[in-house]
């Protein structure tokens, strides 16, 4: 059997923000102060489905960039929808020319299950279900068809709705309580489409049969619906009169049991009322909408007794504004301690369109000032507004807007229900180059897997983010195909990455650069799965100044990193640091007696106190290596040179093998012009220089020098060489 170095070398293309069309932007907000956004782009040709989840403090753990979840599919997402489930997992259902996908994952983006099916789907509607899972409804081309999920991904059974209707379209689903689910389609009966409705057990049992939802002699043309808090229904519908007249506004009940309980007409002004959504408030229901009653659309309000459907403010509605310009998409949110509520809407009264608010009484009267307040208003478009209520006191906003020959991009803000921005800020990464620039690619063998590290530029053209992979031995990868994040951090670039394993524990140990003065170190420990152990980056070290050169150092019982720092002599030198990470444990100074003192190497010896110590220090004038055998971080006073020249030497590189031996290698300024020779040393397990070589490669020149350590105990040595 042979022994030898293998180098594994694969291309692939990491893309960036750069000419992202978004649309269908939709907001998701989670039990952990949290929110996740979703939509649909075309990124460079090929229609995606993206995901960002973001918390309250404005923490993105996707990475500005997010994670494409149909990334390898180039066929384009013809449909999707998604539902926040129990412990904060996310359901996903999408569909392409490939088929039709439903994929769980929890908060830290990571995908928990994944299945697929060849059956395309025009349509998908997905609702948790209160026992961990889904239930997903899907419209096949004419039919819809009604799946049970568990929570780990497995299909119970799939049912028919209204198997004797031949044509149905536009099927949702929504709650009616712990015994089950309402559904609500369109069905065509020869002449003109007709909304039906039906309740469903969790278990995929039909509760009610099939019956029309409404009996009056219109046609309905859209319909927003939520349980009615007692296993019901409660809705409106838009009325499109059979005469041409306009559309109209009615308002729904029905009972557990399916048994109409009123319908009555909500609105019915002159002109069109539209896109009315509907807000639950004790016994109370909150209606608003569109309204162009005056030529223009403004939007208009209404609170219901919801036992009897009676309207509690004037009969056809308040106008909540109702100024020149259209005002569109109108969203409350209730504010529950103060009995008032804040409406946002895009606003069109400087032609493109705007994100206003407006706080209001529980009777529509504005409490700020009358025009409202602009939440975005620039010469750009704002659109497809989206509100989610994260709890009493805090809601999300997203909306999209439109960078002129750039494309279409998402934003997110936090708010208060007095109205106050927490924050606000685009979630999209790279802009300028549609393919990220990477660098520092690094390969560490983890158990049969391969683990792959690298920086690039994907969510900002100004810093570097670390991404890793791991591939299965078939060079499958484990992590999504572009890499997944390490720890992002947006405003810092990170750089000098180190990893290391414990167990089944990967260790990426990293500088996070502000400037070129300021610069901390930071850790992450992440499982094979992808699963960080730190919900945020955890700070190795955070004093002023620059700390850089971080390394790894691992015994059986703590691992370390330890580097070289800045803070004390500011620009004038360094010194090295230790701490213990894991366990954690304060930082320790252990060589600052001279000015510059760098490019450590530390390493362990099994079963015993003592160390190799080996580090940098200015002499005369001259950078030269220095060698100590001593407890961590006690080196003696007058610690040995390993080569006394006297000459300038740089570029250490050392490697130790579990027996607690190590070998080093480093550069030496040589007699002739622009010559560097090669020094390699041999480090016993007891601290003795067992043997040294120079220029072992047969150069003289030489520059960078590695070691690695073969499984049969070889030792490989490679370094840029010149002959001349």
């Amino acid at each position: 059997m042979g022994y030898g170095l293998w180098v594994w070398l694969q291309s692939w293309v990491v893309s960036t923000s750069a000419g992202l069309q978004a649309q269908d932007l939709r907001l998701f907000s989670g039990y952990a102060q949290d929110v996740w956004v979703a939509y649909r782009a075309n990124r460079q040709g090929q229609v995606h489905l993206f995901l960002h989840h973001i918390d309250t403090s404005g923490y993105q753990n996707l990475g500005r960039t997010g994670l494409c979840l149909s990334e390898g599919d180039s066929t384009g997402i013809q449909a999707w929808e998604a539902t926040l489930g129990e412990k904060n997992t996310l359901y996903v259902a999408w569909s392409t020319q490939k088929g039709t996908f439903l994929a769980a994952l929890n908060a830290q983006g990571l995908l928990l299950w994944r299945f697929s099916e060849a059956a395309t789907a025009a349509q998908l509607t997905i609702l948790p279900h209160p026992e961990g899972g889904a239930v997903l409804l899907k419209h096949t081309g004419q039919r819809l068809l009604l799946s049970l999920w568990t929570g780990t991904g497995q299909k119970l059974l799939e049912e028919s709705l209204a198997p004797d209707q031949p044509t149905q379209r536009k099927g949702r689903l929504t709650f009616s309580g712990p015994e089950g689910f309402w559904v609500i389609w369109e069905a065509f009966d020869g002449q003109r489409w007709q909304a039906w409705m039906q309740k469903w057990r969790w278990d995929l049992r039909p509760e009610t049969p099939p019956q029309p939802l409404s009996s009056l002699p219109h046609s309905i043309e859209k319909v927003e619906f939520i349980g009615d808090g007692f296993g019901g229904l409660l809705g409106v519908y838009e009325r499109v009169s059979l005469t041409g007249a306009g559309k109209d506004l009615y308002l729904f009940r029905y009972n557990r049991s399916g048994r109409l309980l009123y319908e009555v007409p909500l609105c019915t002004e002159a002109g069109d009322q539209q896109n009315p959504r509907l807000y639950k408030r004790g016994t109370d229901l909150l209606v608003v909408w569109e309204d162009n009653r005056q030529q223009d659309w403004d939007l208009y309000y209404q609170r219901i007794d919801l036992n009897s459907g009676r309207p509690l403010l004037e009969a056809q509605g308040v106008g909540l504004l109702t100024l020149p310009g259209p005002q569109r998409h109108p969203h409350l949110v209730l504010d529950y301690f103060q009995n008032e509520l804040i409406a946002a809407w895009i606003d069109y009264r400087r032609l493109q369109g705007d994100i206003y608010l407006q706080r209001y009484s529980a009777e529509g009267k504005p409490l700020w000032e009358f025009t409202g307040r602009p939440l975005i208003a620039n010469p750009r478009q704002q659109h497809t507004l989206q509100i989610a209520t994260q709890d009493f006191q805090y809601f999300w906003v997203g909306y999209l807007e439109d960078f002129p020959q750039e494309g279409t991009y998402p934003h997110l803000a936090l708010l208060t229900t007095q109205g106050e921005v927490r924050w606000q800020k685009g979630l999209w990464g790279n802009r300028h180059r549609p393919h990220a620039r990477c660098a520092h690619l690094q390969a560490y063998p983890w158990g049969r897997r391969l683990f792959l590290c690298w920086a690039d530029d994907r969510d900002s053209a100004k810093v570097l983010q670390l991404y890793g992979q791991v591939l299965e031995p078939d060079q499958t990868p484990l992590w999504p195909i572009s890499g997944r994040p390490i720890a992002p951090q947006p405003h810092l670039s990170q750089e000098e990455a180190q990893s290391t394993f414990r167990q089944d524990t990967l260790w990426v140990l990293w500088q996070g650069r502000e400037s070129d003065v300021e610069a901390d170190l930071f850790a992450q420990a992440m499982l094979p799965t992808g699963e960080r152990l730190f919900s945020r980056p955890l700070v190795v070290c955070g004093a002023d100044r620059v700390q850089q050169e971080a390394r790894w150092l691992s015994t059986p019982t703590k691992l370390y990193a330890y580097w070289t720092d800045s803070r004390s002599l500011e620009e004038t030198g360094f010194d090295l640091y230790v701490r213990s990470v894991a366990p954690p444990a304060p930082e320790a100074g252990w060589r600052t007696q001279r000015p510059f003192e760098n490019s450590a190497y530390l390493g362990p010896v099994p079963e015993k106190a003592a160390f190799h110590h080996l580090w940098q220090e200015e002499i005369a004038g001259k950078y030269q290596y220095l060698y100590a055998f001593a407890p961590l971080g006690e080196v003696p006073a007058q610690p040995l040179l390993l080569s006394p020249t006297a000459k300038p030497q740089r570029f250490l590189h050392a490697v130790g093998t579990p027996s607690g031996f190590v070998y080093a290698a480093f550069c030496e300024e040589a007699p002739g012009p622009y010559e560097q020779t090669l020094r390699l040393y041999g480090l016993s397990p007891t601290g003795a220089v067992v043997w040294q070589a120079s220029s072992p490669l047969g150069y003289k020149h030489h520059l960078y020098p590695k070691l690695w350590l073969l499984a049969n105990g070889d030792l490989v040595l490679t370094a840029l060489g010149s002959p001349a």
